[in-house]
C-alpha cells in the first residue's frame, strides 16, 4: 500500500537535512557514545562490543531522526549528545 502523499515531505531542504542528520549525525553520535564508554570502562571490552553495538545504535538513531518532524531538532539532539560525550571523554582521560 503506497504512502499517502499529504504526509510526505515536499521540501528538498528538509529531506536533505533529515538524511544528513540520520547518516552523519547518527554515526558521529553512536561513535561518541562508545568512545565515552571506553574512556571510563575497560577499553578491550568496549572495543569488542562496539563492533556490533555501534551499528545497532546507529540504526536506532536513524529511526529517531525520521520520527521527528523537523531536521534541526535531530541535529540539536545529536550535537548535544556529542558535546556531553566529549566532556565525559575529557574528564575520563585526565
Amino acid at each position: 500500500m503506497p504512502a499517502n502523499r499529504k504526509y510526505l515531505t515536499k521540501s528538498k531542504w528538509s529531506k536533505a537535512g533529515k538524511f544528513t542528520a540520520a547518516f552523519f549525525g547518527g554515526f558521529v553520535t553512536s561513535t561518541a557514545i562508545h568512545l565515552a564508554l571506553a574512556a571510563w570502562l575497560d577499553k578491550a571490552i568496549v572495543w569488542g562490543t562496539s563492533i556490533f553495538s555501534t551499528f545497532i545504535l546507529w540504526a536506532f538513531l536513524i529511526l529517531v531522526v525520521y520520527w521527528l518532524k523537523v531536521a534541526w531538532k535531530a541535529w540539536l539532539m545529536f550535537l548535544s549528545i556529542a558535546v556531553v560525550c566529549a566532556a565525559v571523554i575529557y574528564l575520563g582521560i585526565q
